[in-house]
């Protein structure tokens, strides 16, 4: 095989190599490989109480909410491809008591798998 030829058998493989490279990009950021994890926090708390709610991960803040009695918040979320999407979320409520209840959890795809 020739000189020339041999660069062309080359890149003919370099090019199949970039097609396919870039049809498994086009797959991981469809959602394909990755798999869609749902949340919801619903506020069961007693009739009349509010849940605070602060949630974020190491990309992305969802922000401070106020969850009415009964109500809910939901958000979804791509896991990445090491399945460590991490959220931590915060929560705030006032107890019957009087006291203040404050809480954090961890939010992921491993703890909520269905």
């Amino acid at each position: 095989m020739g000189g020339f030829q041999k660069q062309m058998a080359n890149l003919h493989r370099l090019m199949l190599i970039l097609v396919v490279f870039s049809l498994a990009q086009l797959a991981l950021v469809s959602g394909v490989l990755f798999r869609k994890v749902r949340v919801y926090v619903i506020n069961n708390l007693e009739s009349g109480k509010k849940l605070h709610m602060h949630c974020q991960s190491g990309d992305d803040d969802l922000g401070k909410h106020v969850i009415g009695h009964k109500d809910y918040f939901k958000w979804s979320f791509y896991n990445n491809i090491w399945d460590t999407t991490l959220f931590w979320c915060d929560f705030e409520w006032q107890h019957s008591s009087g006291a203040t209840v404050v809480g954090t959890t961890p939010v992921s795809a491993s703890i909520h798998a269905a």
